[in-house]
């Protein structure tokens, strides 16, 4: 969708307020789009988004929140394969998070299973 896009590009700019907009504009479509499927990997992947807008942001409390969402639904989506690329990518950023929150044990078991996810699908 345009308005990821659009986030998308104005992350990579530098200005994740801009994106943070876009965002949240995607998510509120994606939601109604996906109604009957809340668990939908499109909501995930705008969820992600907005985790790492806010974590550009310097709240990693909040980027937490929305990895956390982001998470669950991708390991719904993904129940019969557990090791997907999404899950190690979204279990990676909530390391960062926890790193950046003082937390440096749970960011470390975060960043393991994201590396043992890593592991088997790129081995």
């Amino acid at each position: 969708m345009i308005l990821n896009h659009l986030g998308l590009a104005w992350y990579a700019l530098g200005d994740a307020h801009k994106a943070l907009s876009y965002y949240e504009r995607a998510l509120g479509i994606y939601q109604q789009v996906h109604a009957e499927k809340p668990n939908h990997p499109d909501i995930a992947m705008i969820l992600n988004h907005l985790g790492l807008a806010w974590y550009a942001l310097g709240d990693a409390r909040k980027a937490l929140s929305y990895y956390e969402r982001a998470l669950g639904i991708y390991q719904q989506v993904y129940a019969e394969e557990p090791n997907h690329p999404d899950i190690a990518a979204v279990l990676n950023h909530l390391g960062l998070a926890w790193y950046a929150l003082g937390d440096a044990h749970r960011a470390l078991s975060y960043y393991e299973r994201a590396l043992g996810i890593y592991q088997q699908v790129y081995a």
